[in-house]
């Protein structure tokens, strides 16, 4: 404490970043004693991030810090980012929780948070929202209402409900946003997904990321729509699931509004898939679907593939690939930069650098690898 209050004294008037971590002894007298010192300079506080492990030190924080800042004695007027993290998530937020997090959102300064529970009230600075435990998709629609100025959301959804489904909400149009990451909580959400890009137009949504256990023609169909109906140019779209959709993962990228895509994130790909993303020579010129492609991942490829279907993509955008990752099973195949990298026992390893292949060497099926390879043929088979 004595060290604490010095420094809280050299440091004068300049902005604090707090960082309160392993709250496993918060019920000791000392910690308590902290927290009090340290809102004696709330009117400097810039950052306040707290990481609290176990559900009574969550509980026992919560219900302080909550019955504290509702005294109104203490001013935040600079204070841009708040992060509260509960270790372990809770599934089901405390009383004490929801109260803290609505209380800190009624601070008018916040541009960034992080919390268990969205915001549900009018806020006009806030740019930036994580919400880490599940939430119905009508609070997802209810934040954007509430937050115009929003620009990137990460979200949890929970399960539907229809006792939780009303309609106050629906058909928002949101003019700010352009980063949406949404993460299914389970398997019975999938609906909840699909009502909530059902009823969102994002004119100015770059980045788009769906993760959950698997995909549904529907929720390829519900991203397709919402994509069309916003006309939003995406730079990146992540963790979509292949395997089954084919088709739809087709029609979905080759929109016009996919384009000047430059990330692409795709999970259990089929050969179909990679035949389709591999860039083809037409009279001279290549074909144009996503012609800006920068950045390539490929998780878990489905079986079976042939290791000339994955070469031909890589080299085939070797002119334009930044870097490509590829997820075979448990094995992890990295090609970073100028170096574009496959190895799986029974297939050959292609380096890739320059303009053309400039080193080639057979995998057998031991894993060993050994210098024999005719390049000339081996380069001309996967160029042409």
């Amino acid at each position: 404490m004595p060290l604490l209050r010095l420094w809280l004294i050299r440091s004068k008037d300049a902005p604090l970043t707090i960082l309160l971590d392993s709250m496993a002894n918060y019920q000791d007298i000392s910690l308590h004693k902290i927290l009090h010192l340290l809102l004696q300079h709330s009117w400097r506080w810039k950052r306040f991030i707290v990481d609290i492990h176990g559900h009574l030190p969550s509980l026992c924080f919560s219900s302080e810090l909550a019955s504290l800042l509702l005294s109104k004695k203490f001013k935040f007027p600079v204070l841009e980012r708040v992060a509260i993290n509960f270790c372990p998530q809770p599934s089901d937020h405390t009383p004490h929780s929801t109260q803290l997090c609505n209380v800190l959102y009624e601070i008018p300064s916040l541009l960034s948070v992080v919390m268990p529970v969205p915001c549900l009230k009018h806020h006009a600075t806030l740019t930036e929202i994580l919400v880490y435990s599940p939430v119905p998709y009508n609070d997802v629609l209810k934040t954007l209402a509430c937050c115009p100025n929003l620009q990137s959301m990460d979200i949890c959804l929970s399960s539907y409900s229809p006792y939780s489904h009303y309609a106050g909400w629906l058909s928002i149009n949101h003019q700010k946003l352009s980063s949406l990451r949404v993460r299914s909580s389970n398997d019975d959400s999938a609906t909840a997904l699909r009502l909530l890009l059902d009823n969102l137009t994002l004119a100015h949504l770059t980045e788009l990321e769906i993760l959950s256990e698997d995909n549904t023609i529907e929720d390829i169909r519900a991203i397709y729509k919402m994509i069309l109906r916003s006309n939003c140019y995406l730079k990146a779209l992540s963790k979509l699931h292949v395997f089954g959709h084919a088709q739809e993962i087709t029609r979905l990228l080759c929109l016009p509004q996919l384009h000047s895509l430059q990330r692409l994130s795709l999970r259990r790909v089929t050969n179909e898939i990679l035949e389709y993303l591999t860039l083809q020579r037409s009279g001279g010129a290549r074909s144009v679907v996503l012609p800006s492609l920068e950045f390539l991942e490929l998780d878990e490829i489905v079986p079976p593939m042939l290791g000339s279907t994955l070469s031909h993509l890589l080299v085939s955008r070797f002119d334009s690939l930044l870097a490509a990752n590829v997820v075979m099973g448990n094995q992890i195949l990295h090609t970073p930069l100028d170096n574009v990298l496959w190895s799986h026992p029974g297939y050959r390893i292609m380096i890739q650098g320059g303009d053309k292949c400039t080193d080639l060497l057979l995998n057998d099926e031991d894993g060993s690898c050994r210098d024999s390879w005719d390049e000339r043929s081996w380069s001309s088979q996967l160029i042409a």
